[in-house]
């Protein structure tokens, strides 16, 4: 994880390998989901408000490192390829899926659990 950011968290998975990366982000989300599950069944036995999560996930390069100035310095990524994952994670908050992500090459994300889609276009912005 990189950061947390309002209700959300930031998190970059690095690997020579995309194939690895993809599945390495794949792996945590279903982790995460289904902890978020387990969660819920306790807080509904317990008669607390439930939460539900979204994700939006993509693959491309971006810059990292401390970025800011001598009064404020924040360790971050930026670039196209972050800009994009926000606009797929906003798609989230549109649809019935849970789930969103690009697939970049023919054989790279593919979700087993089925609660991943894939957005078959780029996202405008």
């Amino acid at each position: 994880m990189l950061k947390l950011i309002g209700d959300g968290i930031l998190a970059i998975f690095t690997a020579e390998d995309r194939e690895h990366a993809c599945a390495a982000s794949l792996d945590a989300a279903t982790v995460v989901r289904k902890e978020v599950t387990a969660l819920n069944v306790r807080r509904a036995q317990n008669g607390l408000p439930v939460t539900d999560m979204y994700l939006g996930l993509h693959v491309g390069e971006v810059f990292y490192g401390n970025i800011g100035s001598t009064e404020r310095l924040d360790f971050t990524v930026v670039g196209p390829a972050v800009n994009e994952a926000s606009r797929i994670a906003a798609m989230c908050r549109r649809s019935s899926s849970r789930c969103w992500c690009r697939r970049l090459s023919p054989t790279s994300i593919t979700c087993a659990s089925g609660w991943c889609q894939l957005a078959a276009t780029r996202c405008a912005g």
